[in-house]
């Protein structure tokens, strides 16, 4: 695709239509699109994976393309495991600035480490493996990307999904630290993100300089290789974690902050990270 206009923002694990989604309603984002040329929805936009929740989300799908076309901002929407069906985009290399955005399971053969489903598909991940050329999954970006979209296809999701409303937060923290296990993997990945990120640029995109993910929903920006890239997370809009936006001008990146309120999400005024492109 031709590079996309900005500034260029992007958001990511909006997870819209799951019942822990703190966003109610989309017209919350209204903020969080206008002033912007670009909008890049970096996967797990929506639950589109899930029959139960699938019409509920075609609904917010059109609702957000109607608030995009009123701010006047285009959007762009990668895949992500929850909804890999939405677009054959897997990543955005903007290669003239130095930025790849991609939503972040790709850095993991078995996408979402931390998930009871995912514990029991290893030898269905393992056959998908064994069936690419000498069984490399990093051959190369188009390898990696591939491998990755035949994971989400496989992948089972609970269609016993909670109910929303008053306790959410609850059920979202319950699911979190059961079964024992999962807390476990949780702190695994997150610890272990900006190694396995590190490695995914070396491989795939060395010409990055900057890495824009999601997938892990633990907010924050992270330096590597020496300071000479930097990793930046935008979390997520789940009960349990935060959100940031990422923005990119003419000249600069930067990660802010959302304050999250019941009539809308809005950007903080100074980001909590900039730097000169």
């Amino acid at each position: 695709m031709s590079s996309p206009a900005r500034p260029i923002r992007v958001l990511s694990d909006l997870h819209l239509g799951h019942p822990a989604c703190r966003i109610d309603s989309v017209q919350q984002l209204r903020p969080l699109l206008e002033g912007a040329k670009t909008v890049v929805f970096n996967g797990d936009t929506w639950e589109m994976s899930n029959p139960l929740l699938r019409e509920k989300c075609q609904s917010h799908f059109h609702e957000l393309e109607a608030l995009l076309e009123e701010v006047g901002a285009k959007g762009v929407f990668l895949t992500g495991n929850h909804d890999h069906e939405i677009t054959d985009l897997h990543a955005l290399d903007l290669e003239a600035i130095g930025v790849f955005i991609v939503h972040g399971d790709c850095l993991f053969d078995d996408i979402s480490p931390w998930s009871p489903e995912n514990w029991e598909m290893a030898d269905d991940f393992a056959r998908l493996r064994n069936a690419l050329p000498n069984r490399d999954p990093d051959a190369n970006l188009a390898t990696r990307l591939e491998y990755t979209h035949q994971c989400r296809e496989i992948l089972g999701h609970d269609e016993h999904e909670f109910d929303g409303g008053r306790f959410r937060l609850i059920r979202s923290v319950f699911r979190i630290i059961f079964p024992p296990r999962r807390p476990w993997e949780i702190l695994k990945c997150w610890t272990g993100v900006s190694r396995r990120a590190s490695d995914f640029r070396n491989r795939h995109c060395p010409e990055a300089k900057f890495l824009v993910m999601g997938h892990v929903h633990r907010p924050g920006v992270w330096s590597l290789e020496n300071g000479e890239v930097t990793l930046c997370n935008t979390g997520g809009f789940m009960s349990v974690g935060k959100a940031r936006m990422v923005e990119i001008s003419d000249d600069t990146i930067s990660l802010y902050r959302i304050s999250e309120k019941p009539e809308s999400f809005r950007p903080c005024q100074k980001p909590d990270w900039s730097q000169s492109l």
